[in-house]
């Protein structure tokens, strides 16, 4: 992660050396090859950002324009907070806005019962004021398995698309659990179809590294990341938003 430290010391000077440190000790109980994954071939969402070190089995972060992204996530966001903040930080944003709660589901919750809805999150942020150069969403795990079929799932997802400027990027993370494998596959074909025709759009597929038990980055509930993929779940974040900037 060498080059993730520099990129930070050139941004953002000697104090960010730290941060360097801390993310070096990811590296330091993990494996290289899930740290720096080499994503799929065959992956159209990420193509370009597939391209760069395809030959050493690293990721690369790729660049951005992007000085502001806002994410909206739930449990696997929250517990990656600080590793999102720090890749996209390497990348040159200046400002990392994220809404993450434990158990969000899209559509269902109101924050008093039920963690706040995905929905009603980004109306939240919207009405405040927030207006990144990139959104990023990482929702759908909660809602795997709860519905009958991919047009519920599609309805999901174009709740929240019509919520968000048609000019503005986004990026979208694909969701992953073992106990729903169905409805996890579901979930991701209708968020492919749906978002197929919106501009500076892609889906970063989380899941083909999350399913793959070689990679092992998830704890043993086969749905949250460990300290590793965390990591790693953070970098899928970082080129997704240098593929559509």
């Amino acid at each position: 992660m060498l080059a993730v430290g520099l990129l930070l010391v050139s941004a953002l000077g000697v104090g960010l050396l730290v941060g360097a440190r801390w993310w070096d000790s990811r590296a330091a109980n993990a494996d290289a090859a899930v740290l720096e994954p080499r994503l799929p071939s065959g992956v159209p969402s990420l193509g370009a950002a597939q391209g760069a070190d395809a030959g050493d089995g690293k990721a690369d972060l790729g660049d951005t324009d992007a000085l502001q992204v806002a994410m909206i996530g739930d449990s696997i966001t929250n517990g990656s907070r600080a590793e999102i903040e720090y890749v996209l930080t390497a990348q040159g944003v200046q400002d990392v806005v994220i809404d993450a709660q434990d158990g969000r589901r899209i559509e269902l919750g109101d924050g008093t019962g039920a963690p706040l809805s995905g929905q009603r999150a980004l109306y939240s942020l919207l009405a405040g004021g927030t207006s990144p150069d990139v959104w990023v969403i990482a929702l759908g795990t909660n809602d795997a398995g709860q519905y009958a079929d991919e047009a519920d799932y599609a309805r999901l997802v174009q709740l929240l698309v019509d919520m968000l400027p048609d000019d503005v990027p986004l990026v979208w993370v694909d969701v992953y659990r073992g106990d729903q494998l169905l409805g996890s596959q579901q979930f991701d074909e209708a968020l492919r179809a749906t978002l197929a025709g919106r501009a500076d759009t892609v889906v970063v597929p989380w899941s083909t590294i999350a399913a793959d038990p070689a990679r092992g980055v998830l704890r043993s509930d086969e749905v949250h990341p460990n300290e590793g993929g965390r990591a790693v779940f953070a970098t899928v974040v970082a080129q997704g938003v240098a593929e559509v900037t």
